[in-house]
């Protein structure tokens, strides 16, 4: 298990985790990291720049939180995390990474009762 980083103009990778904040605290621990070393280079490689490993990072994120996600009311207390979940596909959204779809209701067919032949 490895972190490192020095400053986004550094590398790729620590440009990547700049981007995703996953950042050890100052004076914090290193393992409060998200992705090791290792994984960041591969992601890198694989997905061909910084933006499209961030994009695919921001989606690991956001499936882990969403599988973890909780929203409860006990005693007074209440818990939701759900604002997390929305934040990340924000990101994702902000990074050009979600497809966005339009969806258009079709004219009227010839199999429909109201359709009128056209006529020259």
């Amino acid at each position: 298990m490895s972190y490192s980083y020095t400053s986004p103009a550094n590398s790729d990778q620590d440009m990547v985790r700049f981007q995703l904040s996953d950042l050890s605290p100052s004076g914090g621990s290193s393992a409060d990291y998200a992705f090791e070393d290792l994984e960041l280079s591969d992601i890198i490689a694989s997905e061909g720049s910084v933006k499209a490993a961030v994009v695919f990072l921001l989606r690991v994120l956001l499936t882990d939180k969403a599988r973890r996600q909780r929203a409860f009311s006990a005693q007074g207390v209440t818990y939701d995390d759900k604002g997390a979940v929305a934040a990340l596909k924000e990101s994702i959204i902000q990074w050009g990474g979600m497809p966005s779809m339009v969806v258009i209701e079709p004219a009227i067919q010839p199999y429909d009762s109201s359709y009128e032949e056209l006529t020259s």
